[in-house]
C-alpha cells in the first residue's frame, strides 16, 4: 500500500482519494478503531472486507487511467490482490 499499510485499513471505513503521509495515514486509520500500537480487531475489518476491496479496486482502475506508477500512485493499495 501507497503511502503505507493503514490506508488499506482506513479503506474498510470510507473511500480515500488524495495523496497522503504516511503520518497522515496512520494517524486517521487509528479514528475507526482507537486501537494503540499495531493489534487489530479482526472482526471489525472482516465485516468490512468487501467495500475495502470495492474502494482499492477503484483506486487501481484510477491509476491505471491516468498512467500513475509506484510511487506516483499514493494513494493505493494492493492488499486486496491477496485477497
Amino acid at each position: 500500500s501507497n503511502p503505507c499499510f493503514e490506508l488499506w485499513l482506513i479503506l474498510h471505513f470510507e473511500d480515500f482519494n488524495k495523496c497522503a503521509t504516511t503520518d497522515m495515514v496512520e494517524r486517521k486509520s487509528r479514528t475507526f478503531d482507537r486501537r494503540e500500537g499495531k493489534a487489530l480487531k479482526g472482526a471489525l475489518y472482516m465485516e468490512r472486507r468487501r467495500e475495502a476491496i470495492r474502494r482499492a479496486e477503484l483506486l487501481a482502475k484510477r491509476h491505471l487511467r491516468d498512467r500513475t506508477e509506484f510511487p506516483n500512485d499514493n494513494p493505493s493499495s494492493g492488499v486486496y490482490l491477496l485477497l
